[in-house]
């Protein structure tokens, strides 16, 4: 009948969704005092399935945190790079690019490398999560920003 939330500030009603302050006025908490009181105990926040979901889109928000930190979050930034990349590939094969022209190739090539082993590393974490061993314990403690070693940009 009912399960706890993200916040101790609330308990959810399973039956309908609505989320309980803890406030000792409110009828629906003195509600849940009472079903306490009669020896039930509320549900997790999220079942294992849910659970899992979460922490894999957690792992996700942080790979593309970590790739727009590399490539700037600005779409017209991103699309900026690449077009200034395929003309210096354009000028390369001409062998007209200059020095600065090659290591700025150079650059967005270890870009593209370090994404690749973010998304790499992501998918290997993602896995770790959706292993159907894992226990809900494990999935609470996981911190994608500090449980996971992410690849440094070189």
């Amino acid at each position: 009948m009912y399960k706890r939330s993200d916040s101790d500030e609330f308990i959810v009603n399973t039956e309908t969704g609505a989320h309980i302050p803890a406030n000792p006025y409110n009828a629906d908490w003195q509600r849940y005092q009472a079903w306490l009181a009669e020896g039930n105990t509320p549900g997790p926040a999220y079942s294992l399935d849910e659970l899992m979901a979460k922490v894999s889109l957690a792992i996700e928000d942080e790979a593309n945190t970590r790739v727009d930190a590399a490539t700037s979050s600005d779409p017209r930034a991103k699309r900026k790079a690449l077009a200034k990349s395929i003309r210096l590939l354009r000028k390369e094969l001409k062998g007209t690019a200059s020095p600065s022209d090659l290591a700025y190739l150079n650059a967005q090539e270890a870009v593209v490398e370090y994404i690749e082993a973010l998304e790499a590393t992501a998918a290997v974490n993602i896995a770790w999560v959706q292993n159907p061993a894992r226990t809900e314990a494990e999935l609470e403690a996981f911190d994608p920003a500090s449980s996971i070693t992410w690849p440094t940009l070189a």
